[in-house]
């Protein structure tokens, strides 16, 4: 099974994220036919989050210990996805060796945009599409400060 996330509705196509352990998935779910499809898959490490579909472009969040990345594609294929936007993960990293013991050379992340210390302070949410925008919910560190972010598509 999984954790079933946020559903979109488009017309008679309703899309939306699995997460279990192993993998992530986004898969549509055409309502007149009872049809399921998968769109998106990543294996353990990476999430999907919060899909948005307009005709036949989708549009989702990919969330892994280095980046969050706010996405556009098709439906049909995962070759083209374009990335609108790219945040530093919020994960923190720890040093990469226990206080006590030798630091030989271990930094503690393979990523290019992260050091160790505490994540990003901003976090990606639910998102939406338009015919020339796409819409993100930006969390600062207050969930009180939260706000939609326009992108170009």
């Amino acid at each position: 099974m999984g954790e079933i996330g946020r559903p979109a509705l488009e017309g008679g196509r309703l899309v939306f994220t699995i997460d279990t352990p192993q993998q992530s998935r986004i898969e549509a779910v055409s309502l007149a036919q009872g049809s399921r499809h998968l769109l998106r898959q990543s294996r353990r490490g990476a999430a999907l989050f919060n899909p948005s579909v307009l005709g036949d472009r989708l549009l989702y969040e990919r969330v892994d210990a280095c980046a969050q990345k706010l996405l556009l594609g098709t439906l049909h294929s995962s070759h083209r996805d374009r990335v609108l936007v790219d945040l530093p993960s919020t994960v923190r990293r720890d040093p990469g060796y226990q206080p006590g013991y030798e630091n030989a050379w271990n930094a503690a992340s393979n990523c290019p945009n992260r050091r160790r210390g505490r994540g990003g302070t901003r976090q990606l949410g639910p998102t939406a599409l338009s015919g020339t925008l796409a819409y993100m919910t930006e969390t600062l560190p207050s969930p009180a400060r939260a706000r939609i972010r326009t992108v170009r598509r």
